[in-house]
């Protein structure tokens, strides 16, 4: 169910005593390797929240060529995903992250191990709230970024 950020709070109320998971991504032109972390995300808790970043946070971290999907396509694509229970757009803004974490409050705080905790600036957060920081061990099997460059290379092979 696609959520507004402001939302995040009610999560808690509505699932009662369930585990609840969040992890957050660009999920820009989805791939196994992000179904891959969707499932072991939602391995993690009862309920999987997920952050898809908006357009304004993919072009600061990625570059002025990405997303190559809007927020609204990736959103939509993400919530259709089978395991996730809510999804919302992260927005650009200072501390988007710890902010969710903390109006959401989840048990579980998933991400891939090719990132840290304190890349999000929630890493204090995390111990503050007791949210336990679960890295997903399995290595991504694919990378949007290296799938674009991979097309760019084979559209120029072809003309």
């Amino acid at each position: 169910m696609i959520i507004e950020r402001q939302a995040l709070p009610d999560i808690r109320e509505q699932v009662g005593d369930q585990t609840i998971a969040v992890r957050f991504g660009c999920f820009d032109l989805l791939h196994a390797g992000h179904l891959q972390g969707i499932d072991y995300a939602a391995e993690q808790a009862d309920i999987l929240v997920i952050g898809v970043s908006s357009d304004e946070r993919v072009r600061q971290r990625k570059g002025p060529e990405r997303p190559v999907q809007r927020q609204e396509v990736r959103l939509a694509n993400v919530d259709e995903v089978e395991g996730v229970d809510f999804s919302f757009v992260v927005p650009f803004q200072a501390l988007a992250v710890p902010r969710a974490i903390a109006a959401l409050r989840p048990d579980y705080f998933v991400e891939s191990t090719e990132y840290s905790r304190r890349r999000h600036g929630a890493g204090w957060l995390l111990d503050k709230l007791g949210v336990a920081y679960v890295a997903d061990p399995n290595p991504s099997i694919q990378s949007t970024s290296n799938l674009i460059t991979w097309l760019r290379l084979a559209d120029e092979t072809a003309a």
